[in-house]
């Protein structure tokens, strides 16, 4: 059988990631970029992944995540 088609965009490559394994590779990032890329997630998945993130990372992005805010998707793309 084939391989599965290849994501389309860095974004849908993030989408599907395993949220334990996404959440890993934003431990170590600034609130900033975690909340830019949780918030172009679904919103079951940002939530299983804030649930991996260091407690203090998970407040802090949680703050940005809830005043919203206009998303610049060519920084969202960079940073994927």
């Amino acid at each position: 059988s084939a391989p599965p088609p290849a994501p389309a965009t860095p974004l849908d490559a993030l989408q599907e990631l395993p949220p334990d394994r996404l959440g890993r590779a934003l431990a170590d990032e600034q609130p900033a970029t975690a909340a830019l890329i949780l918030s172009a997630l679904p919103a079951d998945q940002a939530g299983k992944v804030m649930k991996g993130l260091p407690a203090e990372l998970r407040a802090e992005v949680a703050v940005r995540l809830s005043k919203g805010g206009a998303r610049n998707p060519a920084l969202l793309e960079r940073v994927a």
